[in-house]
């Protein structure tokens, strides 16, 4: 408490003054716990917290209903069930119904206890419908999410797979110009050996031819000596 008065944390002091009033209720102590709810409803209504309000109102009816106060007590419930009918909080018209029906039940108006519990059970239902929407938009919230997620998995494969393609291609690309590259290479060098070899194999043609035609030559003047 020290710390969120020091903080001048309303919301958060009328969350804890409500809870500690909670508390005595429970060990029956019922004036203490006034004292607290009332507190938390001071400090909801300065920062006019609509559904705290509603439930410090609420609380304060229950504590006097139980002291036997029921005229504080059901003026309490009232504005309560009020403020939340105007407001559309489902859930705490319900609760406000419901602490008005126990009222009425102590005055023994059965007729406005019936009428109110009806209300109470309608807004619990609703509830409980309002909760399965929740779970229903959760479910159907988790589905798109999936999908999505499924869709940019696909996504991002399709592109993997594209820029694969891609780099495939261009590797084939430098492999087939080196190849080439290699081939004009092993080409051109055949080429030049072949044509520096060439005066070299008609010399020694030219040179076997002369030596033919020396034997010629000679030849015949061996047979004539």
């Amino acid at each position: 408490i020290n710390i969120r008065e020091n903080m001048n944390d309303k919301k958060g002091l009328g969350y804890t003054y409500n809870n500690i009033g909670t508390s005595y209720k429970k060990t029956s102590e019922y004036e203490k716990a006034i004292k607290f709810y009332k507190k938390s409803l001071n400090m909801r209504m300065e920062i006019n917290d609509v559904e705290g309000i509603i439930y410090s109102y609420t609380n304060l009816c229950s504590a006097h209903r139980l002291l036997g106060n029921l005229n504080i007590a059901k003026e309490y419930c009232k504005r309560a069930y009020s403020m939340a009918e105007e407001s559309g909080f489902v859930e705490q018209t319900g609760n406000s119904a419901n602490e008005l029906s126990k009222v009425y039940i102590m005055e023994n108006n059965y007729k406005m206890a019936l009428e109110l519990f009806r209300v109470h059970f309608q807004m619990k239902d609703s509830v409980v419908n309002e909760g399965k929407l929740k779970e229903i938009g959760k479910l159907e919230a988790g589905y798109e999410m999936e999908k999505k997620m499924e869709e940019e998995k696909r996504l991002a494969k399709e592109q993997a797979s594209i820029q694969e393609e891609r780099e495939s291609r261009r590797n084939n690309l430098q492999y087939s110009g080196i190849f080439v590259f290699i081939l004009l290479l092993f080409i051109t060098i055949i080429f030049f050996g072949f044509r520096k070899k060439s005066p070299l194999e008609g010399g020694q043609r030219g040179v076997f031819s002369l030596t033919q035609k020396e034997q010629r030559v000679v030849s015949p003047r061996l047979v004539e000596g």
